[in-house]
C-alpha cells in the first residue's frame, strides 16, 4: 500500500528540526492539505512579502519558504507500506 507524508523541515536561527506532518492514502489529499499549509503560512505570517519569499520546489511536490538565513520546507513523500 502506498502512503503519502507531508515531511517538513525547518531552519530558524541555527536550529533545525524536522519530521512527518500528516500522513493520507493518496496523493490528492497530500496536494490539497499542502494548499492548505501554503495558506496558513501565508495567513499567520506578520510579513507583508510573504508571498513573494514562498518558491515551489524544482525535483520534488512542495515549496519552501526562503528567508534568506533561514527556511520552512514542506513536500510530499511517497512511501510503500506493508
Amino acid at each position: 500500500m502506498k502512503v503519502y507524508i507531508i515531511r517538513y523541515e525547518d531552519l530558524c536561527s541555527g536550529e533545525y528540526s524536522s519530521g512527518i506532518s500528516y500522513v493520507f492514502d493518496s496523493i490528492e489529499k497530500a496536494r490539497t492539505m499542502l494548499e492548505e499549509i501554503k495558506k496558513d503560512e501565508i495567513c499567520s505570517s506578520e510579513r507583508d512579502d510573504m508571498v513573494d519569499l514562498i518558491h515551489d520546489l524544482m525535483y520534488s511536490e512542495g515549496f519552501i519558504i526562503d528567508y534568506i538565513s533561514d527556511y520552512s520546507k514542506y513536500e510530499i513523500v511517497e512511501m510503500e507500506v506493508n
